[in-house]
């Protein structure tokens, strides 16, 4: 027996939404999601699968995470995982799951998902977007491989000018993982990602 969750998900949330120029209400369920992550990154585990369709609502507005099938866990006395073979979705899986291999920064993966969802709620989808999953990897692995992305304007643009939130998208969507906004905080003992909740997209939250 589950738990009765009966506010759809978030991707159906989203639905019909994406244009409104109010992020009051992006800003309250994403940073739920960002609690959430929190909660998980404390306990050694990597999510590996955050999307529209593993986020559900309740009929209060709360988030819940769902769906552990591709989740990680990291030994206590190991920061790093040594191999990797690709798992997620392809619209949020990030560069380094792709490539496979060793991963240095394994909770990035889920801060790389989270760029991505920001993203779908100004735009309905993921920035990386495609026909197939083969194109939208493609996609990814194109961003990826520029030679100075950090130095070049954010390559997708929203229906409304939302500086934070180009801010903010761009900086989890990092290339690199150990450049990527949060990568360098302690999420441990209860411990929050003070930069990423610091950022200017998550003031005012209600």
């Amino acid at each position: 027996v589950q738990e009765l969750v009966g506010g759809g998900d978030f991707g159906m949330l989203v639905e019909g939404r994406e244009a409104l120029v109010d992020i009051s209400w992006r800003r309250f369920y994403l940073e739920q999601v960002l609690s959430a992550i929190e909660f998980i990154h404390s306990n050694n585990i990597v999510h590996g699968d955050l999307k529209p369709s593993n986020i559900l609502l309740t009929s209060e507005g709360l988030v819940k995470i769902i769906d552990f099938g591709c989740a990680m866990e990291l030994s206590q006395d190991s920061a790093f995982l040594s191999s990797v073979e690709f798992q997620g979705t392809a619209d949020y899986v990030s560069p380094e799951v792709i490539r496979g291999g060793l991963l240095l920064h394994p909770f990035t993966i889920d801060l790389w998902s989270l760029g991505c969802l920001v993203s779908f709620s100004f735009l309905g989808q993921s920035p990386f977007h495609s026909s197939t999953d083969a194109i939208t990897i493609q996609s990814v692995v194109d961003y990826a491989n520029d030679e100075c992305p950090i130095c070049k304007p954010f390559k997708w643009t929203f229906p409304h000018p939302n500086v934070p939130a180009n801010d903010l998208i761009q900086k989890l969507l990092h290339p690199s993982p150990e450049f990527r906004l949060g990568a360098a905080d302690d999420v441990s003992n209860g411990k929050t990602y003070s930069s990423i909740r610091s950022h200017d997209f998550f003031s005012n939250v209600i």
